[in-house]
């Protein structure tokens, strides 16, 4: 992580992080998607503060009626 940091750096880039999206689903009735989707979405904020993200992108669950 801290060579990607460095790069960013060098590059004088923006950092921006994109939480997943696909197959995951945070407000799912079975407990496990839902418990997993919300773990990735963890792990997404915690690549964010290693990178010094400036935003982060967290997308919303969907529920089926």
């Amino acid at each position: 992580m801290q060579a990607t940091r460095e790069t960013l750096d060098d590059l004088v880039l923006k950092r921006t992080v994109n939480s997943p999206s696909r197959d995951v689903n945070i407000t799912s009735s079975n407990p496990g998607i839902r418990r997993e989707s919300i773990q990735q979405s963890i792990e997404a904020l915690e690549i964010a503060a290693q990178l010094e993200a400036t935003v982060v992108t967290v997308h919303p669950g969907w529920m089926f009626t």
